[in-house]
């Protein structure tokens, strides 16, 4: 039935251990949505913040404009868009409004010029302002940030901006370019913001990262995504991944005493997302059936005018002192993330200036990936740990390729 939100789950085990001691346990969830039979989409209020500092110059800049036009080609007169140029300062290029004269449009991309320094918060700051322009409600926005260089000591306003374009349902894509973007400050900005990103290696794939987005967009069925964690007295959240469509650790907000918020961004068309939650148990010593947490998902339809659509999930879990074995669908995330705790250990003793941390971490991730059937991953892992023993530093390149490698497991 069109409009309908579903969401399935799964403990990392059928029956826990009665004990004395609190025990980790895992709450795997797979949510799903079902979108309009007759295949049409949602407007959309898209805001493109682009980076057009004088490191942009040349074919990123070009190739930056034919993706922006491919971009233009691909809306219709009901969708709203907004271009944004930054540098050390920033220019609206393209007001927020209704998509009437594209060529038009397309003329003014072909104005824009490169030079200047690096402040993505100015940037970002006017495109949620224009996003801000057009209600949220009935459309599917978001805030596309491309840039390819550090910002100017602004970090923790990005962070605080995209709090705000996730209080304002403006989830925002985060794309660097190149080699020389800050890529934990990228992964932040999408992790506050609800939103994603992504490592675009060369020029050349711009264009097809852009209408990769749009397609993501234009499919996107049930948006303002939100699962709240609802726990009983005696459990406790420790962390959230986001497991399907990519392995990472997510954001939560608390809600009151016990619970927490996850903003999830959209659903698509064809493909869910899979949620572990990490949650501490205090000693069950008796057998029995145990509530250990209620999971509502709440979904805006904006292609159906149908808005904060309700599934609920109680999570009731058994106690015995035969414990069952762990739940293998579990067991596989696991692994994915352990990989990318590696991974992420690894980063942060190098930026701790713990060059032997920092290689046994890669050693292990290296180690690990093998055991899992990951070739490519253990070989990058493994020429990093190598270029660190010798030169005492891990190369841009390799961190970004283990951070997106280890995302996309």
């Amino acid at each position: 039935m069109p409009g309908c939100l579903s969401i399935e789950g799964a403990f990392s085990r059928a029956v826990f251990p009665t004990s004395s001691e609190p025990q980790l346990a895992y709450l795997l969830l797979k949510l799903r949505s079902s979108g309009d039979p007759k295949g049409t989409r949602a407007p959309l209020n898209w805001s493109l913040v682009m980076d057009r500092s004088g490191s942009m110059r040349g074919e990123k800049i070009e190739r930056l404009k034919a993706a922006v036009t491919l971009v233009i080609d691909r809306l219709s007169a009901s969708d709203v868009l907004s271009v944004v140029l930054f540098n050390h300062e920033t220019k609206t290029l393209i007001s927020a409004g209704t998509v009437n004269d594209p060529d038009s449009l397309k003329k003014d991309v072909q104005k824009i010029k490169t030079g200047g320094g690096t402040m993505i918060s100015v940037g970002m700051q006017a495109g949620i302002k224009e996003l801000e322009k057009t209600p949220s409600q009935g459309r599917v926005s978001r805030l596309l940030l491309l840039t390819d260089g550090q910002t100017q000591g602004d970090d923790d306003i990005c962070r605080d901006t995209a709090g705000r374009c996730s209080q304002a349902n403006g989830p925002v894509i985060a794309l660097g370019l190149g080699e020389d973007w800050n890529e934990d400050l990228l992964q932040d900005i999408a992790r506050l913001s609800g939103g994603s990103w992504e490592w675009i290696t060369s020029a050349d794939q711009i264009e097809a990262i852009f209408e990769r987005e749009a397609k993501t967009l234009e499919d996107t069925m049930a948006d303002n995504v939100k699962l709240t964690f609802r726990f009983p007295i005696g459990v406790t959240v420790r962390k959230v991944f986001r497991v399907v469509p990519l392995t990472e650790e997510i954001a939560f907000t608390a809600v009151g005493e016990r619970d927490i918020e996850v903003r999830l961004g959209g659903l698509t068309r064809d493909i869910g997302q899979g949620v572990l939650a990490e949650v501490l148990i205090a000693p069950k010593l008796e057998r029995g059936d145990y509530r250990v947490a209620k999971a509502d998902l709440s979904a805006d339809f904006p292609v159906l005018n149908l808005y904060a659509r309700q599934a609920s999930l109680d999570m009731v879990a058994a106690f015995g002192p035969e414990p069952s074995g762990m739940n293998s669908e579990v067991t596989d995330y696991l692994d994915k993330i352990a990989l990318v705790n590696l991974q992420s250990i690894a980063t942060k003793r190098m930026k701790e200036g713990d060059a032997a941390g920092a290689t046994k971490a890669l050693r292990n991730l290296a180690t690990k990936a093998l055991e899992l059937g990951n070739e490519d991953l253990a070989s990058t892992a493994a020429t990093e740990a190598d270029s660190l023993t010798k030169t005492g530093a891990m190369s841009s390149s390799g961190t970004k390729q283990l951070i997106s490698k280890t995302r996309k497991l």
